[in-house]
């Protein structure tokens, strides 16, 4: 067995008088080392590096740049829920402006959403040479496929009116928007346009529209039948009246041919030979034309449109084919009345037009055209 040094001993001897401690102090050794041990130790505060700093800057400019502008886009963007995509919306509108661009129109003045479609106003030239601008309403039904290319609807021009214009639609069906009520502005005085049933006493403030030019424009969907009559107003910033039109002539009701007329009507329907009434007046071949109209002789009113080449044409293939059969309440108010209008031949003579007041007060004309052989025939668009 290995002896311990001298120095090994020592330290054994040493330790162990360390280890042999009595009870008290034991106890005192032991509570000492237990308030050691229960003080929590107190470390340092270290502050983050400078990159910390940086790193967070710049992860707060990548957020602001990404978010705000969806953010932005978000606010813009429009209400797709009712209206379908975006590309549905241009690719509808460029189908109803297609469908428009048949008329010529001049200017598309508004669009009134309905519940089977949209009522479209505007403006066309059927004269463009001496600016006659012819004002139109029309009623296009959306479908399941789309628009429907037969439209419903009416125009007038306003060549005998000093103030206000005006012109009633009826509906031609049930699923029409119709009545409307609409026309030019032709006053500048005239701010509002106020329209009242006589019948029931139910008053309108018409919409007012102002074109790229500054022309104005009024239209109201009123509540009617064909007899009822209406006022219609033309009002001043003072809120006094310029203008008041009544849209109703009973008059206009006796429309009839009369006994000479009757018989030129019964030759052409037998052998369709205008030569029968070359020695009719304009007014007289007008009535023809609404006879003709009523009883749907469509060859008869065909061959009472002019013949002259330097004139606008329809062929009769193309009349029949875009023909559109309109009711007899339509015609009735469209034409009756044009038996007491009064004819106006233009200065050149090549022409004319009659002015009368139809069955719901408004003033129309209807244009005639004069023959190389002297005699009356009816414009190809004879209202005006």
């Amino acid at each position: 067995m290995k002896q311990s040094s001298r120095y090994e001993d020592t330290d054994f001897q040493a330790l162990n008088r360390k280890i042999s401690l009595n009870e008290k102090d034991r106890h005192d050794v032991l509570e000492r080392i237990h308030e050691k041990i229960d003080v929590a130790p107190t470390t340092r505060k270290s502050s983050p590096p400078r990159k910390y700093y940086f790193a967070m800057a710049a992860a707060a400019v990548v957020f602001m740049l990404v978010l705000v502008p969806s953010l932005l886009s978000n606010f813009n963007k429009p209400n797709l829920s009712e209206g379908g995509t975006i590309t549905d919306q241009h690719s509808s509108q460029a189908e109803l402006e297609e469908i428009l661009s048949s008329y010529g129109y001049a200017e598309i003045l508004h669009q009134e959403e309905v519940e089977n479609g949209v009522v479209v106003l505007f403006t066309d030239y059927i004269k463009k040479d001496v600016n006659i601008i012819e004002l139109n309403a029309v009623f296009v039904r959306k479908t399941e496929d789309g628009w429907d290319k037969s439209l419903d609807g009416g125009s007038h021009t306003f060549l005998e009116q000093t103030e206000l214009s005006y012109q009633l639609l009826l509906a031609s069906s049930d699923q029409s928007p119709f009545p409307l009520l609409f026309g030019s502005i032709i006053d500048p005085a005239i701010t509002q346009v106020q329209v009242t049933n006589l019948d029931n006493k139910q008053e309108y403030t018409a919409e007012i529209i102002t074109s790229e030019n500054g022309k104005s424009y009024w239209y109201a969907f009123v509540d009617a039948n064909s007899l009822d009559a209406y006022e219609i107003q033309g009002v001043g910033e003072n809120g006094m009246p310029i203008q008041s039109s009544l849209t109703h002539n009973e008059s206009a009701l006796d429309f009839e041919l009369t006994e000479e007329e009757g018989k030129v009507y019964e030759l052409l329907k037998a052998d369709l030979d205008v030569k029968h009434a070359k020695d009719l007046p304009p007014i007289s071949i007008a009535k023809l034309y609404v006879q003709a109209s009523l009883d749907k002789e469509w060859e008869v009113k065909y061959e009472l449109y002019t013949d002259r080449e330097d004139r606008h044409q329809i062929s009769k293939e193309e009349y029949f084919n875009e023909m559109t059969n309109q009711t007899k309440e339509q015609i009735e108010n469209s034409f009756f009345g044009i038996q007491d209008g009064t004819f106006r031949e233009s200065e050149d003579g090549s022409g004319g037009h009659i002015s009368f007041m139809n069955i719901s007060g408004e003033v129309w004309g209807f244009s005639m055209v004069k023959e190389e052989d002297g005699s009356w025939s009816v414009s190809f668009i004879p209202l005006q």
